[in-house]
């Protein structure tokens, strides 16, 4: 990576030189912002891809440390950007890439949501995403190539999050067509010619080929690996999330008779800081909570989501 450059040494303009390389580097950033019309690259999701993502990163966090600091704005800029990207490096460092499976944002549903963020007003759009369709297969392979490196270190996720896991990829193929990926690809509209049909036709299948790879490795192998693995992550890995405090221990609730309680009752109170707190977003201990307190503090709102509209 070369060196970082900023004007007059302020921050945000590093920080919008971040997103700048960030964008070249992860197609999904690059497509939910809109940065790079007829990007046709699906993600980089074995392990080369996040560590590019790191190196970018270490040379963001080093140009910051030397980065003048000129106001308040500039402040809280290099703050979150400073506390992202430790926490980004600190996750990868415990190999939390290695076995990230989930349902929601999981790295198999980044790739589907990038067809759902792509423009297809035109012909040329819709030969953008044939090229894309044909590509999943690369993100695929790289997922699983990375899964298989935290099995063979004894990272695994959950069994239940594997499990919804397969349970979501057997919908994706059971979509109209073949899958999701040829229900999409047949919302082509009339003026898309006939070449660019055929390279979707294709494309879709080897989208849902690669889909059904993904599944069966996911079932037959990783599944089995993952055996006995835990649900809650625990203290140790929660705290490398970028919104927990560094040193700082929450009091960890348990399962009691099937409903989820703390262990300082059912006023959440923090470790490091004794004392009761008000549940919700705002919270500036950001203590674990009962599943009684939560609902309770939900339902106290008038929209059920912690606003007061």
């Amino acid at each position: 990576m070369g060196q970082v450059t900023t004007i007059d040494s302020a921050v945000r303009p590093l920080a919008d030189d971040y997103v700048r390389r960030l964008a070249d580097l992860d197609t999904v950033v690059a497509t939910s912002l809109g940065t790079h019309p007829g990007d046709d690259r699906v993600p980089d999701l074995s392990p080369e891809g996040v560590e590019a993502s790191d190196d970018l990163a270490r040379t963001t966090l080093s140009a910051l440390a030397d980065a003048d600091e000129a106001d308040d704005d500039d402040r809280r800029c290099a703050r979150l950007l400073r506390e992202r990207l430790e926490a980004q490096l600190a996750a990868s460092g415990a190999g939390e890439h290695l076995r990230t499976v989930r349902n929601i944002f999981g790295p198999h549903a980044q790739v589907r949501q990038l067809f759902e963020l792509m423009p297809t007003a035109t012909p040329d759009d819709w030969a953008v995403v044939a090229r894309r369709l044909a590509r999943v297969p690369e993100a695929f392979q790289g997922y699983t190539v990375t899964l298989a490196e935290g099995s063979r270190r004894g990272l695994h996720a959950a069994p239940r999050q594997v499990e919804t896991v397969v349970d979501q990829l057997d919908e994706w193929l059971a979509g109209a067509g073949g899958s999701w990926f040829h229900s999409f690809a047949a919302n082509a509209p009339d003026g898309v010619p006939a070449a660019v049909r055929a390279e979707l036709a294709s494309g879709a299948d080897a989208a849902a080929a690669a889909t059904g790879a993904l599944r069966a490795y996911l079932a037959g192998t990783y599944l089995p690996a993952a055996a006995g693995t835990r649900d809650a992550v625990g203290p140790e890995r929660y705290r490398l999330a970028p919104a927990s405090p560094p040193g700082r221990t929450w009091t960890w609730p348990r399962r009691t008779r099937g409903r989820g309680t703390s262990t300082a009752g059912s006023t959440p109170r923090c470790a490091a800081r004794p004392g009761p707190c008000s549940p919700g977003p705002t919270c500036p201990r950001r203590c674990v909570i009962s599943t009684r307190t939560a609902r309770r503090w939900t339902a106290s709102t008038r929209c059920g989501s912690g606003c007061s509209s």
